[in-house]
């Protein structure tokens, strides 16, 4: 595969003319009219290709996302060949402001690696936004898809109000997405490249069904046929979690029904979480506050069928009620814990002291009525032959 690549993806151009660099590994460059400066040549930093060398990431040579003036101009930018290597958080985020060199191997892996699937395969299903859009932040951060220099992921709204395409997906719309991505997605640039990366990740981290969904759609991801990843990310979005106020409100419905949830899963304390995270990032998504999740977390808690988890609930109701600081984050992980302490000791559900006596009350109660009704047996069936017998 990787053989393929390099073979396929052609090494600059010896030819003169501005390099194009490649969006992604299998991209042809194209090629110009008369010869490149040679090895080493004036201006070149030791390079020895146009403008600086149209290296990569690796920080081994790479072109400057401004391209300017010709005769060589650019080379190598301060604190390159020196001693002190370039600083990055991560390979993908070296030398943010250039190109990805795709000819290069060292270059090609980072792409191999940025559009790897997620440990997560995602089906555009409701349930999985929180942890799929998780999953994306993490590569995002990884492959500097966010970065300043090359940021694709920071988008302006109708008012010009930058929102977070992966947080704010319901406050961003396909028009606003598509508006900034135009301004990139065709260009010889780091930004185009990340576009491409992300594309292909998400691409690649779908299941067969959530790729239908949007094969039939593929028109709405696409500008003058070059996919954008910002486009196809709110199109999943759209599949799994319809994008309307109404669904604000739905998700405020399920959150004040919380108990009637809590029985329907038999007081799965984990599976009541993840449906308090949903509803609660779909309204958050959509710039709605949600100031009610407290009340609505204690009021699911509180109709569980266990006591002794009952009971630690009000105590931390109490404790919220007289000013403690309490997100419904850290309730959620409290409760979650209680639950998984409760559940590995066997007690979930186990009947209270007093539940214990009343049915051992019952028991005796229930054999007291068992023996008179047995000797009551006995007596009438006595009379009943001795009266036969007299006759």
């Amino acid at each position: 595969m990787i053989t393929q690549l390099i073979t396929t993806a052609s090494a600059p151009s010896t030819e003169s003319g501005p390099y194009v660099p490649l969006i992604f590994p299998g991209m042809i460059a194209p090629t110009h009219a008369s010869a490149a400066p040679a090895a080493g040549g004036p201006s070149s930093g030791g390079s020895g290709t146009p403008h600086g060398a149209p290296g990569g990431v690796d920080g081994s040579g790479g072109l400057p996302l401004s391209r300017g003036g010709g005769g060589g101009g650019g080379g190598l930018p301060p604190g390159r060949g020196g001693s002190a290597p370039d600083f990055s958080l991560t390979p993908g985020t070296l030398n943010m402001h250039l190109v990805i060199n795709y000819a290069k191997f060292s270059d090609i892996k980072v792409w191999m690696e940025a559009t790897s699937v997620v440990s997560l395969l995602f089906s555009a299903d409701a349930q999985e936004v929180n942890t799929y859009t998780k999953k994306l932040q993490e590569r995002a951060i990884k492959y500097g898809w966010g970065h300043p220099l090359a940021n694709i992921l920071t988008i302006p709204d109708a008012n010009g109000i930058n929102k977070s395409l992966l947080t704010d997906y319901g406050q961003l719309t396909t028009k606003d997405i598509r508006n900034h991505s135009v301004t990139y997605v065709a260009n010889n640039s780091r930004q185009a490249q990340n576009n491409m990366q992300f594309y292909h990740c998400q691409l690649v981290s779908m299941t067969e069904s959530a790729q239908i969904k949007t094969l039939t759609k593929s028109d709405t991801y696409h500008i003058y046929g070059t996919p954008s990843g910002a486009l196809l990310f709110k199109l999943l979005m759209q599949k799994a979690i319809v994008d309307t106020r109404a669904t604000a409100t739905m998700f405020r419905d399920d959150l004040s029904s919380l108990d009637a949830y809590a029985s329907s899963v038999n007081s799965d304390i984990a599976s009541i979480n993840q449906c308090v995270k949903l509803n609660y990032k779909g309204i958050k998504a959509r710039g709605e506050r949600c100031d009610d999740i407290m009340s609505n977390l204690f009021k699911g808690y509180l109709c569980i069928t266990d006591k002794d988890f009952v009971s630690y609930i009000k105590l931390k109701k109490n404790e919220y009620d007289d000013g403690a600081d309490l997100s419904p984050e850290r309730l959620m992980q409290l409760a979650l814990n209680k639950y998984k302490i409760l559940t590995t000791k066997e007690m979930w559900g186990a009947p209270s002291s007093k539940e214990v006596q009343i049915t051992a009350l019952s028991a005796q109660v229930q054999g007291l009525k068992d023996s008179n009704l047995r000797t009551l047996s006995f007596r009438s069936i006595s009379e009943t032959h001795g009266t036969g017998m007299w006759c």
